[in-house]
């Protein structure tokens, strides 16, 4: 039985520049039910998006071209509605810079890399669940 809910079949962006990361992150989430797209180019990823296309856009933190918080930025000021989340595996006051960036977005829109999957998991429930305000 899958967990998604809302809709039959729910679309997630995952932007991460290493290939493993991506690959991983998709076949967790494609295996309970989520259509997957990936991109390993910020730069792209936001020539490619429209509004209303992704029910959540998932960003790795730091990469080339464009770190994940300016993507998400520019991302939201294409569709204010986008819902996103982040991930890093640095420390370097992340959190802090999210909770400046970003203080409409929940705690839980953050995660530290590597993340299990079962934390993936609720950190896209529990945004795929919350009502934008």
């Amino acid at each position: 039985m899958s967990s998604v809910s809302k809709r039959e079949t729910q679309t997630l962006l995952v932007v991460d520049d290493e290939e493993d990361i991506k690959l991983v992150l998709r076949t967790a989430l494609e295996r309970q039910g989520y259509v997957v797209l990936t991109n390993c180019s910020p730069t792209n990823a936001l020539a490619e998006f429209v509004p209303n296309k992704f029910d959540l856009v998932i960003c790795d933190i730091r990469m080339p071209e464009m770190d994940g918080f300016t993507l998400a930025e520019k991302m939201l000021a294409i569709d204010s509605k986008q819902k996103v989340c982040f991930l890093t595996a640095y420390d370097e006051g992340y959190l802090e810079e999210f909770s400046r960036r970003f203080p409409n977005l929940p705690r839980h829109c953050f995660a530290k890399k590597p993340v299990s999957i079962v934390d993936l998991l609720e950190m896209v429930r529990a945004e795929l669940d919350r009502t934008n305000s």
